[in-house]
């Protein structure tokens, strides 16, 4: 498994560098990769049209370049979205627009895998 850049910079207090992208075009990620002065990039799916492709390609284009993923997901079809964005690659989710607490925990439970080890502790 590869490192994920931005949970270890944050974990180590280390300033990160990131932008926000609203295109699905993976060249458009591999651009900012070549600039070599971000960490990350962000993938702003609440805004953007984008199709399931698009999540491999733009996370494959990010890893060539050493920079990590985040996607920001819309709170509607949030489930879906970020378990799709995670299986092709993203690193992380931003969630917006939760009301509660309840809403949160949802979320979480709906993206966590389903195994022993997490059951107990999402067990809504």
């Amino acid at each position: 498994m590869k490192e994920n850049k931005l949970r270890y910079m944050l974990e180590n207090n280390l300033p990160t560098v990131g932008t926000r992208l609203q295109s699905s075009w993976p060249t458009v990620t591999e651009m900012v990769g070549a600039t070599e002065e971000y960490d990350y990039i962000e993938f702003l799916a609440e805004y953007a049209p984008y199709g399931q492709y698009d999540f491999e390609n733009i996370a494959r284009a990010a890893e060539v370049h050493g920079m990590g993923t985040m996607i920001k997901v819309d709170y509607q079809n949030r489930y879906y979205v970020a378990q799709k964005a995670i299986a092709s690659g993203f690193q992380a989710v931003l969630f917006t627009d939760h009301r509660t607490a309840e809403d949160v925990e949802k979320t979480i439970s709906m993206i966590t895998p389903e195994c022993p080890e997490y059951e107990a502790i999402w067990d809504l």
